[in-house]
């Protein structure tokens, strides 16, 4: 298939025009030969802005090309968070965020797909919630994890993880809370999560949505939860 460079671009409501379009750095443009960049279908599939608009994170899918592989079957795979400074627009630092490996119940050899679907940042110091989805051809495994940046070391001037000792590189740091298959519903496709508003006890809502890829054998499902602890 024919590469496309992933974009991060703002577009106006009143227009539906694009009035801005941030600089994607070289090492996630896709060269071609599936060697560096994006995996087709793994880029840029997360976006959050800190409360105070000052910084701008996505992260990629899945791995690079020259970072790893992709995720399969009881390997997860190296992602990358990248940060924008939103008062000049450029790309600041990057950090290493690696997805969890998932065990499917049975010896699955039908189509699997897993990957780091979205952010939501919690506040202006670095703490993140995280959304990651699996599907093994036999239904949806969907993780909720917290996330924080702190400790991590900014990798933004390593252009090739398989090259490092990733041993040496401090990731995110990750605590799982919630696993959705807990919950008493099937689960769709859900890949997209966002501060709700605030709840009547104080608590702030957490919204996540499904993506029915316009499929009729799916449903656009929406989940409400109470997020307590974060103001």
């Amino acid at each position: 298939s024919e590469s496309i460079n992933p974009f991060i671009q703002e577009f106006s409501l009143a227009s539906g025009n694009a009035i801005n379009n941030l600089p994607i750095p070289e090492k996630f443009l896709p060269d071609g030969k599936n060697q560096r960049g994006v995996r087709n279908n793994l880029a840029f599939e997360s976006l959050t802005i800190t409360p105070n608009n000052q910084m701008l994170f996505t992260a990629t899918e899945n791995a690079l090309a020259q970072d790893g592989e992709a995720a399969k079957p009881n390997f997860g795979t190296p992602c990358r968070i990248l940060q924008y400074n939103l008062s000049d627009n450029q790309p600041q630092k990057e950090f290493l965020y690696p997805m969890e490996p998932f065990t499917p119940l049975f010896n699955f050899t039908g189509r699997f797909d897993s990957g780091l679907s979205d952010l939501v940042a919690l506040d202006n110091r670095g703490n993140f919630l995280s959304l990651e989805r699996t599907f093994t051809g036999l239904g949806f495994a969907v993780s909720l994890f917290e996330v924080s940046l702190n400790n991590a070391d900014d990798i933004h001037n390593i252009p090739n993880l398989a090259t490092v000792d990733m041993s040496k590189i401090k990731p995110v740091e990750k605590k799982l809370l919630l696993d959705l298959q807990t919950l008493p519903l099937p689960l769709d496709n859900i890949e997209g999560l966002t501060i709700g508003p605030k709840l009547s006890d104080g608590n702030i809502s957490l919204i996540l949505v499904s993506d029915n890829n316009f499929n009729r054998l799916q449903t656009t499902q929406i989940l409400a939860l109470k997020l307590i602890g974060v103001s």
